[in-house]
């Protein structure tokens, strides 16, 4: 989104422009895949975003990315654009970096809000600094293909409570060594048996 003008929805975009001030603020608004499930612990997130400016430049220039607490689409635009929020937000800081540098990102603390129930909007990238910032998009092509940004997601969770108990609760047994069975799940989905 940007404020230049603030009416206008930018989408299909394959670089994504990032400024403070200037002529005007523009803002990055992702949507992460690879959300993990409610209730998992979250041990890492690491998102990887490339920028695309063509020179290098002066001083140091601090990307930070906040989670965004309200819903939005591809038509939303500056002026209709989602609230955020500054708890969790990762940031970095690079100095003098050259075209293509890599940005590295930990996105821990807002996916663990995820799995804990929060609703997941995505994030808003912004930087400080007046001069224009530009990253790489998901679907960026041709030259820059290798250029996409990415994102590596650490995770671990218990099994769901057991169920189709066999014998089933409540149940008496007449023999010392009864064979038990139940069916579990794993919270990606996946199902098992196990027996005893």
């Amino acid at each position: 989104v940007s404020q230049a003008p603030a009416s206008t929805a930018y989408t299909g975009k394959a670089t994504l422009g990032l400024r403070t001030g200037g002529t005007g603020n523009m803002f990055a608004l992702l949507l992460p895949t690879g959300a993990v499930p409610i209730g998992s612990d979250v041990t890492s997130v690491s998102a990887t975003l490339k920028v695309f400016n063509t020179a290098t430049w002066a001083g140091s220039v601090t990307l930070t990315a906040k989670q965004i607490t309200s819903t939005w689409n591809s038509k939303t635009t500056y002026a209709s654009q989602p609230t955020v929020t500054a708890t969790g937000a990762a940031t970095r800081t690079n100095v003098a970096a050259p075209a293509l540098t890599e940005w590295d990102l930990d996105l821990t603390a807002i996916m663990q809000a995820w799995a804990s129930g929060a609703n997941n909007f995505g994030v808003r990238l912004e930087v400080t600094g007046t001069a224009a910032l530009y990253i790489h998009a998901a679907i960026a092509s041709g030259a820059f293909a290798n250029y996409k940004p990415t994102i590596d997601i650490e995770w671990s969770g218990s099994p769901a409570v057991p169920a189709a108990l066999n014998p089933d609760a409540g149940l008496q047994v007449s023999i010392a060594n009864p064979h038990v069975t139940w069916a579990y799940s794993d919270p990606a989905g996946g199902t098992e048996q196990a027996h005893t």
